[in-house]
């Protein structure tokens, strides 16, 4: 790798598993640090797969590292303002700041859009 971004710190949402996992490598490949927050347990009741874990959030942690970057798991629910605040401060006071956000945490719901409530379109 060319080491783009080497230096930098990456911070990456819904880095437990699947493309925020493989994001998180990638970057980490590149000389970046990095930051990996998951809620790591349930989104919302609308939702028909398994959630992710602190186990596999553990896990793209330990293959970040195996990179020789610096790595740092944040759990927490991004719709959660405060947390997200807070998270900021822990980065900024860990690392200096950030450089990279890749928002990568979402949901899908496989619901016809007129059928979804409130609460599952705030999810």
């Amino acid at each position: 790798m060319s080491h783009r971004v080497q230096g930098k710190v990456a911070v990456v949402t819904g880095a437990a598993r699947g493309i925020g996992r493989a994001s998180a490598i990638a970057l980490a490949r590149e000389g970046a640090d990095v930051v990996g927050i998951d809620i790591t347990g349930s989104v919302s009741s609308i939702l028909q797969v398994v959630p992710a874990t602190p186990d596999e959030l553990e896990e793209t942690g330990h293959l970040v590292q195996q990179e020789g970057c610096k790595w740092l798991a944040i759990q927490l629910d991004q719709r959660n303002i405060s947390a997200l605040y807070q998270a900021a401060e822990q980065v900024r006071n860990q690392f200096g700041g950030l450089d990279i956000l890749f928002a990568n945490a979402g949901i899908q719901a496989f619901k016809p859009l007129l059928e979804m409530n409130d609460a599952d379109w705030s999810d």
